[in-house]
């Protein structure tokens, strides 16, 4: 199993896990959480991510360091936009939240803005969690929360719907637009 819960957090062992929620439709939000993690190791490594445009673009929270990322079709990887040094204590819960609005990511950690780009994937589209490449180290989050800064009607209708009907309604979407675009 890739996590267990105990109470009221969720304990991450590995290997990668995904959550996604929301919408396509979705941009101007903050999504957070509270981030602990226990090292069991000299050498732990851990990434907790919050991800928007359907985990397109990436605040990672690792070891010693905040990045903002996304993915380049390009490169058909990760690329990194911009790295801030910070230090995450083993057995330290932090706010971690992340900004999503017009095209432009903001870190925070613990309340104070750590970072902030524009992406060149926008902002809009389905938001989620990230926990992945989990080595001698037990992540762990709690208090999940989003918060529209604008919301909108279709932003509202998605959020009463689980994420895997969003998923069905946006891939829906893509199928019926493609015969359109090819004539």
């Amino acid at each position: 199993m890739a996590f267990r819960v105990e109470g009221d957090e969720f304990i991450f062992l590995g290997p990668d896990v995904r959550a996604e929620i929301g919408g396509m439709s979705w941009d101007d939000y903050v999504l957070g959480a509270d981030v602990l993690v226990q090292r069991n190791g000299a050498d732990a490594y851990f990434q907790v991510e919050l991800a928007a445009v359907g985990s397109s673009v990436y605040c990672q929270l690792l070891p010693t360091c905040l990045n903002l990322a996304y993915y380049s079709h390009r490169k058909q990887g990760t690329e990194v936009l911009c790295s801030i040094p910070v230090n995450i204590e083993s057995g330290r819960w932090y706010e971690f939240l992340m900004k999503a609005q017009g095209g432009r990511i903001t870190a925070f950690l613990d309340g104070v803005e750590v970072v902030a780009a524009d992406s060149p994937n926008g902002t809009a589209g389905m938001p989620g969690f990230i926990i992945k490449f989990i080595r001698n180290a037990e992540p762990r989050i709690r208090n999940v929360r989003i918060k529209f800064l604008s919301p909108t009607p279709k932003q509202l209708e998605e959020l009463k719907l689980d994420a895997l009907t969003n998923w069905r309604n946006y891939e829906k979407s893509r199928k019926t637009a493609q015969p359109e675009a090819s004539r």
